[in-house]
């Protein structure tokens, strides 16, 4: 799949087919996941796959009104490894680059798995302590989001989002320049590949109808 599509196209959803997904194609995920930049290529993310549906179910007790997520047939949950990137890098590294890591790997996952068909939703809400006593998680290791992988049940919108220019700054926070006296004016030219790309992809889902 083109990139910019992907991007674009990635959705969270919160309402799965109850088809089981393919091993090879968890396996594709987590392979992009572990591609994902780490500070000092520290490779500090951990994957536990969990498809059993009881412990699946025990896992969603775990997550705050959350209750749709048992309609997922793979979670997987992502951990963080702070044995090695403390070593080098002490708290900064643990209360920081190990969120950062883990971050840019589940990224990875979630694209990788809108390219390959799959639908998915990231998860952060959950009872931590308890999540790591029932998955057996080590003192030196940390859960940090959930990620819900399958089918999607219903063909759900994308959310808008706001114009590139509200997060764009120049120098320093706050300093936008006016589009007439850029160089680079960012929205014009992003905002109208933006809507070439929705294009395509309402294109390709009208030809699957």
């Amino acid at each position: 799949m083109e990139l910019d599509k992907c991007i674009v196209g990635r959705k969270s959803i919160r309402s799965f087919k109850s088809n089981d997904v393919d091993h090879k194609l968890i396996a594709e995920c987590l392979n992009a996941a572990r591609y994902a930049p780490s500070a000092g290529n520290s490779q500090n993310w951990k994957f536990i796959v969990i498809t059993d549906k009881s412990l699946r179910s025990q896992v969603v007790k775990l997550c705050d009104d959350n209750d749709w997520m048992v309609s997922a047939p793979v979670l997987i949950v992502v951990c963080s490894d702070l044995s090695k990137i403390t070593k080098f890098y002490g708290s900064r590294g643990e209360a920081l680059y190990s969120i950062q890591g883990v971050a840019a790997s589940i990224q990875n996952l979630l694209l990788k798995a809108h390219d390959l068909g799959l639908s998915s939703c990231w998860i952060g809400t959950f009872d931590e302590v308890e999540l790591s006593r029932i998955l057996n998680i080590p003192g030196d290791a940390r859960p940090q989001a959930i990620i819900c992988l399958g089918y999607s049940k219903l063909d759900e919108e994308s959310i808008g989002r706001e114009p590139l220019d509200n997060f764009v700054f120049y120098g320093s926070w706050g300093n936008r320049l006016d589009n007439s006296r850029s160089a680079f004016p960012l929205s014009k030219h992003i905002d109208h590949h933006l809507e070439k790309i929705k294009d395509k992809i309402h294109e390709s889902f009208v030809k699957k109808k």
